[in-house]
């Protein structure tokens, strides 16, 4: 008697051809491989999609801007304010210098550093233009820094040397008179600060 024979495998129906990839969803339905990356645009009358914060290059610059401010209008103001000693004898020295009256003037920030004070605000606020026009790039960063620091030395170069600065007439120094930081002054100290917070706060790629 013949062995037995088995039954070959049944033959796929009409049309069908094999294939390995996955059909795409229909549009609407749900997939756990593409939900972390779906956008989903906003439903008529829901809650209102709440617009992104500012970015930290544009925080920083709008700081600098502000210490730019400050640089620049305070290299016009008073720097130093003269002041005599109640206890002086202003009014003898003057007189053995054949002199009834003496005029002290208000020292202002031309008077100083002020050039160099305002040469920082102008390159502060360059900087900071540029970045919140959207160039990204470390130099500017370190300008506006560089610049922030460079106004707080002259700062501080011009507080020593202007509350220090004596007052001569024909060769004389009269005694009993001095000077007395201005507004402008710290002003000027006031805007590097904050011209150093903003480049500090802004973000180069």
């Amino acid at each position: 008697m013949a062995p037995p024979v088995a039954a070959p495998p049944a033959a796929p129906p009409a049309g069908y051809e094999p294939t390995s990839q996955i059909p795409a969803p229909a549009p609407g339905s749900w997939d756990s491989t593409t939900e972390s990356t779906a956008i989903h645009a906003p439903v008529p009358g829901g809650p209102a999609i709440p617009e992104a914060p500012p970015s930290d290059s544009a925080v920083g610059a709008i700081v600098a801007l502000i210490g730019a401010a400050g640089l620049i209008i305070g290299s016009f103001l008073s720097w130093a304010e003269p002041t005599q000693d109640a206890s002086s004898d202003v009014g003898d020295q003057l007189a053995r210098l054949g002199l009834s009256g003496l005029s002290v003037p208000t020292l202002n920030g031309f008077d100083s550093n002020g050039i160099g004070t305002l040469l920082c605000g102008v390159v502060v606020a360059l900087g900071a233009g540029l970045l919140l026009a959207g160039v990204r790039h470390i130099a500017l960063k370190l300008a506006i820094i560089v610049a922030g620091l460079a106004g707080i030395g002259l700062f501080a170069f011009s507080y020593l040397d202007l509350t220090d600065l004596p007052v001569t007439v024909n060769g004389q120094t009269i005694e009993g008179i001095s000077f007395d930081p201005g507004i402008g002054l710290w002003v000027v100290a006031a805007g590097g600060v904050v011209a150093v917070v903003g480049g500090v706060l802004s973000k180069s790629d």
